[in-house]
């Protein structure tokens, strides 16, 4: 496929502030972002003005996933021109609305290899983006930041690298992010706190580091946090037990230390609470046994004392319990 040659505006070393794009459905687009640093002055951001077809952002894509290797590319031809219609021409993963407007990508385990373009960024209409299972690489585009209608992105399975983009907290639209089993580092960015409709939070298996923010309590739809397999450290912050939505909570293979916080026992609808392989101390709350939603509990591999609460066997629900290797005080 013939490359699609855009000149992109610089991202400049200001401090992030919010995204804005207009969501238009034809080609001509101007999403040039003006932001305000701390002194006032003005910075250029994201993207200047496109004249760029959906064919052609899709084509950037096919270049920079190696689309001639892909295990299916149908439709996606050496004949398709810039002005191409995907819609039309059924172009394999790609759907559209009733408007010609491309809303979902599927490329799931499609052998995708390369990079994920910032062009995809100009994809306004996407509500589905899912690219996981294939073996991306590079770091995940702030630009995706743009896509305001996007409700689930899957980036999970890859080879992705650097750090998660405070930008992605600009998607009000998002309900599921999985970003999980790839080689992402740095902090989780406290600014995912603010993404209030989100369902489904999985950055498991990667190398992120710091403390889990206290402010993704203020996560209120938040059904799943998974954050297992990392070098998170730090406390398991109380105010995780604000979070009445939450099912399950993964925190799992980190470095994580203190003591379980006895307010995660009022959290009323919880299912699954795995602490597994962490460094927590201090005893098991008795309060645990309160919990008659909970169906798994998992302590093993950490350094915990006292005895086992009998209030335990209270947990009417409970299908799997594993306290392996918990250190018990036994009285002399």
């Amino acid at each position: 496929m013939k490359h699609i040659l855009i000149a992109a505006a610089i991202w400049l070393s200001a401090p992030w502030s919010p995204i804005s794009a207009q969501n238009v459905g034809g080609v001509e687009r101007d999403l040039s972002v003006i932001t305000s640093g701390n002194r006032g002055e003005e910075r250029l951001s994201v993207f200047g003005t496109y004249s760029l077809s959906q064919a052609g952002v899709l084509e950037e894509f096919y270049d920079s996933t190696d689309g001639d290797d892909w295990s299916d590319n149908s439709n996606w031809d050496e004949e398709n021109e810039v002005d191409s219609a995907p819609c039309d021409d059924d172009w394999y993963g790609v759907d559209c609305n009733k408007n010609d407007e491309v809303t979902r990508l599927s490329f799931y385990g499609n052998e995708l290899d390369g990079t994920i373009p910032s062009e995809l960024g100009l994809l306004l209409s996407l509500t589905y983006l899912e690219l996981d299972e294939n073996e991306l690489e590079d770091t995940i585009p702030k630009e995706l930041g743009l896509l305001l209608n996007l409700r689930n992105m899957y980036l999970d399975d890859n080879e992705l690298t650097g750090t998660i983009p405070v930008e992605l907290a600009e998607m009000s639209s998002l309900e599921v992010l999985e970003l999980g089993y790839n080689d992402l580092e740095g902090a989780i960015p406290v600014e995912l706190g603010k993404m209030s409709i989100l369902r489904v939070l999985e950055l498991d298996h990667n190398e992120l580091v710091g403390a889990i923010p206290a402010e993704l309590a203020d996560m209120s739809s938040l059904a799943y946090l998974v954050l297992y397999d990392n070098n998170l450290e730090g406390t398991i912050p109380v105010e995780l037990a604000e979070m009445s939505s939450l099912e399950v909570l993964e925190l799992d293979d980190n470095e994580l230390t203190g003591t379980i916080p006895v307010e995660l026992t009022e959290m009323s609808i919880l299912r699954v609470l795995d602490l597994d392989n962490n460094k927590l101390t201090g005893t098991i709350p008795a309060e645990l046994g309160k919990m008659s939603i909970l169906t798994a509990l998992n302590l093993n591999d950490n350094k915990l004392t006292g005895t086992i609460p009998a209030e335990l066997a209270e947990m009417s629900s409970l299908t799997f319990l594993n306290l392996s290797k918990y250190i018990v005080m036994r009285a002399q």
